[in-house]
């Protein structure tokens, strides 16, 4: 049990730093969270399926997000590639077609450009991550 509390609060920890540097600067890409102590790891973003946002989380940070996107805080929004390739950092995968919904079924990994913002969700716009 004071494993399970200590692993919530530092989920809780990264959760709150995630979102303090979302609102301090309105925006976040996966290379600007990848700056935050804890963030880099291992893991897929999501960890399963052929839609990934990002490779190279930590399990601490996939959990913090999950926490704050489930609250509302914090919604996903589509970029260009191009902002990644600015920053220096790419997903080395297919870029996935991407009009409001994704294209095809993904038969293969593909990479979906994304950054975070804070917030909830906009109404009528796109919500297709899920977090378990």
């Amino acid at each position: 049990m004071a494993t399970q509390a200590k692993d919530q609060k530092v989920v809780g920890a990264m959760a709150a730093m995630i979102l303090k540097d979302l609102v301090l600067h309105g925006s976040a890409s996966f290379v600007d969270l990848e700056r935050i102590p804890g963030v880099r790891g291992e893991l897929s973003f999501p960890p399963s399926g052929n839609l990934l946002l990002w490779k190279g989380v930590s399990q601490t940070a996939f959990d913090a997000i999950g926490i704050l996107w489930r609250a509302g805080l914090v919604h996903f929004v589509p970029v260009l590639h191009l902002q990644y390739v600015q920053e220096g950092k790419v997903v080395e995968l297919p870029i996935a077609e991407f009009d409001g919904d994704i294209k095809g079924p993904l038969h293969e990994p593909h990479w979906l450009p994304m950054v975070l913002k804070p917030g909830p969700q906009p109404p009528g716009t796109w919500r297709k991550p899920t977090f378990h």
